[in-house]
This record gives structure tokens, C-alpha cells and sequence, in this order.
């Protein structure tokens, strides 16, 4: 007996379709239902280049970014991205989406509802999105992968930054405020003052930082609970709100967060309503970041 004609699919075509969410779906789930070889197909075109490239083009236009909503906050097609997370080509056509300024413009869609009242244009959170970052970060937290493509993650996204460095002293003084509780609740009143700020705003744009962090902090079960607090708390909050308007603060966390144990912290302690506030703005940092980098350049600078 014969075995059954497998039709050939042209994925790339699909993308250049006005429309292409819906012909998406139409291929994989044929009559409202899933088809397991055009999804073997499927799955094989998002684990190529081409993949990543229509995801870049797609993010260009308005019917694209819509597109691209429409894809993200679909359940069954989110799911299919997500478990091929440990492709390259999946990982940064969703790092596009918070990296560049093109896909910066689907996050706004994508987390940010519009609405008008008496007239006026307001804006508010979507409350689907934080299923969307859940799911993101599970995506983000479970996968294995090798070292270097973790650091091959890092380099591709990494912004342009100032070498800076840390004193001993500096990271002793660190070290020690996450030594215990105590220490811990020390270190919270400190960054709470705008010298402690300043002071561990400098710290964390150092290059030694992120060694230190990895290795000495990280890997630490309670130390990793203890750096998690500091990263939600209302002082945390305001310490990630200045530090990610620079380079150095971009990178570092996205540096902590790609490594192993970065993403146990996530897994562990971040997935509460409180660490996914911190996510939020750290997301929304990533997105505003070119925007913010312009705003600083025409900034006049004040005269000494």
C-alpha cells in the first residue's frame, strides 16, 4: 500500500501574504485541526535563516507588526515557537522583537492596549501579556543549551559599551550584603538613599561584575533568592529603571539572565507578581532602550 503524498510547503511564501497569520494557521491546523506533517514542515522552515529573515521583514510594516501580534498571542502557535527555543533562529526572532526598533514596535503593540475616553487616547497593560511573558520566560529557563550559545546569544545582542571596572573593595562590599539576610536588608536601605544608588548603579556597569555575579552569586542557591529580592524590591525597581538607560546595564543583565544559573533565578523567583513587575520593565527598558540612547544624545549638556 502507498504511503500517503505528503504536499510540499512553501512557508516562505506564506509570510509574504498581506494576511499571513490567518494562511498560517489555515496550513498547520487545516479545518481547525492540527496537521502533524505540515507542522513537521513548519517547525523545519523556524529552525532556518529564512525564518529569521521574514520575521525581520515582517516586523517593517504595519500589516507585518500585526501580524506578528496576531502569531504571538495565539496559544497553539506561540507554544510551536517556544518549543523550538533551542534554535538559534527562534531565540533571536523573539530577541529582535525586544532589541530592535522594528520589533520594539510590535512589544508596544503586543503589551499595550489603546483606548479612547471622552476624547482622549489613554493607554493601558494587556492583560494577556503576562501569559505571553510566562511562557517567554519557561521558554527561556528550560531550555539546555551549551555555553557557547549562550555566549553567542550575548555577543549577537550586546550593546556597545564603556569598559568600566570594579574595586575589590566594591565587590567585597557586594559580596558581603549578600552573605545573609541581615546583610541583605542593609544593602536594601542603602540603594534606597541616592548614594547608595549611584554607588551600586556604577558597580553593576563593571565588567568584573558579571564574572563575580555568575560564579560567586548565581550558583549560590539563597544568594540567588537574596539578589532576586533586591531586583523586585520597590529600590531594586528604581536601581533597574536607571541602570538599563546605559549599555553596561543592558548588557549585564541580559548576560546574568542568559547564563544557567541566571535562569534558575527567573524560574525560582521570578515568576511571582512581583518579579514579573520587574520583568516588565526590564522588557520595557530592552524596547525603549534605542529610543532613550536618542533622547540622551539631544539632551543639552549643563554647563559646569
Amino acid at each position: 500500500m502507498a504511503g500517503k503524498m505528503v504536499k510540499k510547503m512553501d512557508f516562505k511564501e506564506a509570510f509574504k501574504k498581506k494576511n499571513w497569520y490567518v494562511e498560517l494557521k489555515r496550513l498547520i491546523f487545516p479545518k481547525g485541526k492540527l496537521d502533524k506533517d505540515q507542522l513537521k514542515q513548519f517547525v523545519k522552515f523556524v529552525r532556518t535563516d529564512a525564518f529569521l529573515k521574514v520575521m525581520k521583514e515582517a516586523a517593517k510594516t504595519e500589516d507585518g507588526r500585526e501580524n506578528l501580534v496576531k502569531a504571538l498571542k495565539d496559544d497553539s502557535l506561540r507554544k510551536i515557537l517556544l518549543m523550538n527555543f533551542d534554535s538559534h533562529t527562534v531565540r533571536w526572532a523573539i530577541g529582535d522583537l525586544f532589541n530592535s526598533p522594528d520589533g520594539q514596535e510590535v512589544m508596544k503593540m503586543l503589551f499595550v492596549n489603546k483606548k479612547e475616553v471622552w476624547g482622549k487616547e489613554i493607554t493601558y497593560p494587556d492583560l494577556g501579556a503576562a501569559k505571553i511573558v510566562k511562557d517567554i520566560v519557561n521558554a527561556m529557563t528550560t531550555t539546555e543549551l551549551k555555553e557557547t550559545e549562550i555566549i553567542k546569544d550575548f555577543n549577537h545582542y550586546k550593546k556597545k559599551e564603556k569598559m568600566l571596572h570594579a574595586s575589590e573593595e566594591d565587590l567585597k562590599k557586594l559580596e558581603k550584603a549578600l552573605s545573609s539576610d541581615k546583610e541583605m536588608n542593609k544593602l536594601l536601605k542603602d540603594v534606597s538613599t541616592k548614594e547608595g544608588r549611584e554607588w551600586i548603579i556604577a558597580l553593576l556597569r563593571t565588567q568584573e561584575v558579571r564574572s563575580f555575579l555568575n560564579n560567586d552569586v548565581l550558583g549560590d542557591e539563597d544568594k540567588r533568592g537574596r539578589l532576586a529580592k533586591l531586583l523586585k524590591s520597590e529600590a531594586g525597581y528604581g536601581v533597574l529603571d536607571e541602570l538599563m538607560n546605559t549599555a553596561e546595564g543592558i548588557n549585564v543583565v541580559g548576560f546574568l539572565w542568559n547564563m544557567p544559573n541566571g535562569k534558575k533565578m527567573l524560574k525560582e523567583n521570578m515568576t511571582d507578581a512581583a518579579g514579573l513587575k520587574t520583568i516588565y520593565l526590564i522588557l520595557n527598558k530592552q524596547t525603549s532602550y534605542n529610543e532613550t540612547k536618542e533622547k540622551l544624545k539631544k539632551t543639552p549638556k549643563k554647563k559646569k
